[in-house]
């Protein structure tokens, strides 16, 4: 079924097809409610089994349970008569995938957007719930370069192993089937085996190695093969993986390619701390930098500043505190309000200052999440976005714009 432009499904006009797969079409649609453009993800009557609306409705219930600003937001899931969709974010952007298309990324730039998967991956594993087919066709990268991880709990359509096309959704219901994209996946899922938070840590594994390699470290001829492979045999190292940053982006691959989930991280936050802090230590321009965090920890003359940054977190601690007991006394503030972060600018000159000033950025970005009421749009992934700040937070579809500077 294919949805023509000017179609309605309740508020929401179809302007245009983006994409499809076994889980339904996805369109560009207009909110005529609200008067702005959403992604419609609609399933089709001729797959809309009891089954597959059940995993439909999980993705949405997914993507709802994470208020995390690098998971693509879920405005509105229902049904009108035998079609069921869910309304959520427009990216504009690409994928992963398209970015990938040209060759190897540079290491600065793959450390950053794997670092940012993982961050949202362990907000997804702390609230228990795996993704379990991450691949890069899930990632977005919009215009500004901010990262969108999407299809949290999707099904998909049933095929055999044996498929030829190893970049196919195989789906999982019961032991011995499995679940997720064949190239992607980890050693227990590709056996059929249980499944875990770990199994995600694979999966970015095998996507920072292509990002970083140009090919997927198990790439084979077949979806049998492959799975055989991932199985049994090692990944390729990187190309110079024993020099200075490629040999320790290797030990992190190495962890997370780890055939046995027990010998990769016991927590996705330690992966990204490694991921952010190795990247930290490519933007300084020196392997020999202690980790960031601990550096500006035994750093003196920063420790004002550090004091500064708890400030600011006790003040929006207090804030978080305001605006849930509001909601008991003032009805009307129900709304979600959409909060736009902008990288705090550093004003030291000094060459790690600002990665010390995003730091902030982020700290302030994770805790001002945590408020009910509020949907972070933060904090542009570590990049000034050109323009005025005001006009890019209203283009995101924010109703408030935080920005500030550092001096130390």
């Amino acid at each position: 079924m294919t949805l023509q432009a000017g179609f309605l499904i309740g508020p929401y006009r179809v302007l245009a097809p983006i994409g499809a797969g076994g889980m339904g079409e996805v369109y560009r649609a207009r909110d005529t409610k609200l008067d702005r453009d959403v992604a419609l993800k609609v399933l089709p009557p001729d797959v809309a089994s009891a089954e597959a609306l059940r995993r439909f409705e999980q993705e949405a219930r997914a993507a709802s349970a994470l208020n995390h600003p690098n998971i693509v937001a879920i405005y509105d899931v229902g049904r009108i008569e035998s079609i069921a969709y869910i309304a959520m974010e427009l990216v504009d952007g690409q994928t992963l995938r398209s970015l990938m298309a040209s060759g190897p990324m540079p290491m600065k730039e793959a450390l950053r957007v794997a670092a940012k998967i993982a961050d949202v991956l362990s907000s997804a594993h702390e609230h228990g719930i795996t993704h379990r087919d991450l691949k890069p066709e899930n990632v977005m990268i919009s215009r500004d370069g901010y990262v969108k991880l999407l299809d949290f709990g999707l099904a998909k359509v049933r095929l055999s192993i044996a498929s030829g096309d190893r970049t196919q959704p195989l789906t999982h219901t019961t032991a011995g089937h499995v679940f997720g994209t064949a190239a992607y996946m980890s050693p227990e899922q590709a056996a059929g085996r249980a499944v875990d938070f770990r199994s995600d840590q694979f999966s970015l594994g095998t996507i920072l190695h292509e990002m970083v390699g140009g090919k997927r470290p198990f790439d084979r001829a077949t979806s049998a093969e492959t799975l055989t492979a991932i199985i049994r045999e090692d990944p390729p190292p990187l190309p110079n993986a024993t020099e200075g940053t490629a040999r320790d982006l290797q030990q992190i691959l190495n962890r997370c390619l780890a055939k046995s989930a027990h010998d990769r991280y016991a927590s996705t936050r330690d992966l990204a701390r490694d991921l952010r802090d190795l990247r930290n230590r490519l933007t300084a321009g020196s392997d020999s930098t202690e980790r960031s965090l601990r550096t500006f920890k035994m750093n003196a003359p920063r420790l004002p500043v550090i004091a500064s940054v708890a400030a600011v977190l006790f003040v929006i601690t207090g804030a978080t505190m305001l605006l849930t007991r509001s909601r008991a006394t003032a009805p009307q503030a129900n709304a979600v309000k959409s909060l736009a972060i902008v990288p705090f600018r550093d004003l030291s000159g000094s060459p790690d200052g600002q990665i010390f000033s995003d730091g902030i950025s982020e700290m302030i970005s994770a805790r001002i999440a945590q408020a009910r009421g509020i949907r972070v749009i933060a904090p542009f992934d570590g990049t000034q976005p050109k323009g005025d700040p005001r006009e890019i937070a209203r283009r995101r579809g924010a109703s408030l714009l935080l920005t500030g500077s550092v001096q130390h």
